[in-house]
């Protein structure tokens, strides 16, 4: 019997990266920390809401009022399905009952949300600044 030794299998080679490839991942990279940015900026002028304890659609709402001077029910329903994303959608409704538990919520701290007809939501100047002296006294 013979017995015949084998060498071992060379290790395979990486294939070679397609440019158009490696072009499309640096491009995705660049955008990925473009939106990153556009989504801090967004958020600079806003308290952090997060410390009035309030549910996480009453204050996606409520920082989306913060940031307009008159927010619509698309921008409310924008921002809702881009930080809680939801498989069926959310029509009007969600942003009318956020809304409505808001109001409940920041009456007795003397904040009052308007109803800008057809158009949608907003806070007064004066308003907004109550939020940011509630946050900060919460934080």
């Amino acid at each position: 019997m013979t017995f015949v030794h084998q060498l071992p299998a060379p290790a395979p080679r990486s294939a070679p990266v397609d440019p158009e490839l490696r072009r499309l991942r640096v491009e995705n990279d660049r955008l990925q920390a473009e939106n990153d940015a556009l989504r801090e900026a967004l958020r600079a002028g806003v308290p952090d809401i997060a410390a009035l304890g309030l549910p996480r659609l009453q204050r996606i709402v409520l920082a989306t009022l913060m940031r307009f001077a008159v927010a619509t029910v698309r921008q409310c329903l924008g921002a809702m399905d881009a930080e809680a994303p939801i498989d069926d959608g959310r029509d009007r409704t969600a942003v009318e009952n956020a809304i409505c538990h808001l109001r409940v919520a920041l009456k007795p701290h003397g904040i009052t949300i308007t109803t800008e007809r057809f158009i949608g939501y907003r806070l007064s100047v004066e308003d907004k600044a109550r939020v940011r002296e509630l946050c900060a006294r919460a934080a």
